[in-house]
């Protein structure tokens, strides 16, 4: 009789531990379940910072390509012919002025460099 009253004894406080564990597990389980959720809800957040920092990049590619072709027109005495918003318009019109450029600049006899006197 004694024995098996340690014995249930032993058994309550295993069942008691067991119990205590799967507890533990559950809320290990809720942890990870969070910090998953964490990373992910994180991993947006990079995702829109990274679309943020690319749609700043653009507009400023897009301001430049607007200021040069702003230069051209002004530079030709000629009044911007396309819409503010038609960048790739915008960059053919400097790529052919600079092209034009370049034939004037290689088509004048090009000078000799002068030497100091000794």
């Amino acid at each position: 009789m004694f024995t098996r009253q340690v014995f249930q004894n032993r058994m309550a406080v295993l069942m008691q531990r067991q119990e205590q564990l799967e507890q533990k597990k559950q809320e290990l389980k809720g942890s990870f379940f969070r910090f998953d959720k964490f990373l992910q809800e994180s991993k947006w957040v990079q995702i829109q910072n990274t679309a943020a920092e690319k749609t700043l990049l653009l507009g400023r590619v897009r301001m430049a390509a607007l200021n040069l072709f702003q230069l051209v027109s002004q530079h030709q005495r000629q009044p911007p012919a396309l819409d503010l918003e038609d960048t790739e318009g915008q960059l053919e019109q400097v790529k052919l002025f600079l092209l034009d450029l370049s034939a004037v600049l290689a088509s004048l006899p090009q000078s000799e460099p002068e030497t100091a006197a000794p």
